[in-house]
């Protein structure tokens, strides 16, 4: 999910919110394609100007994971060294987060107010985000787990 200014950008959940989503248009041209039509599908997801973007990033059938890695209750070390690690180097990488948090099995990610990271489109923020972080959580996750575990967390925005 993605929040700015602590709305929630889901469609379902915006009634009286400021974060309402909008029809799109854009100038840009779909090079040569005769799918360029898809474009006017697309909302404005624009995160508000001068608030804080927090992307919060859910384990999915994190019981199922939890099961087979045997994990320690409440907290296994091993899933939340991985977890960490993993928000550390997102971190890292993108220079417009400033806080990163986790909870369970969920991460959030908080952006500068100033930042222009996808021209403060939601899906694209949301997305990118999931992406990083899922990719830096397959690339250390042999060093929290047995290197034979072939599931690995899947993360949804």
């Amino acid at each position: 999910s993605l929040y700015s200014c602590k709305e929630n950008l889901n469609p379902s959940l915006t009634a009286g919110s400021s974060c309402a989503l909008r029809p799109f248009s854009s100038s840009s041209v779909m090079a040569k394609s005769k799918f360029e039509y898809v474009r006017s599908f697309e909302t404005d997801d624009t995160c508000l100007r001068n608030c804080y973007i927090v992307v919060r990033l859910d384990g999915r059938n994190f019981h199922k994971f939890a099961e087979q890695h045997r994990f320690a209750k409440p907290n296994d070390d091993r899933a939340l060294g991985l977890m960490s690690r993993s928000a550390r180097s997102v971190m890292e990488e993108l220079e417009d987060v400033v806080v990163a948090y986790g909870q369970s099995d969920e991460f959030s990610f908080v952006f500068k107010r100033t930042s222009t990271w996808f021209k403060r489109r939601a899906r694209y923020s949301s997305h990118s985000l999931a992406l990083s972080y899922t990719s830096q959580q397959w690339f250390c996750f042999t060093s929290f787990f047995s290197p034979l575990s072939s599931y690995c967390f899947a993360v949804s925005s």
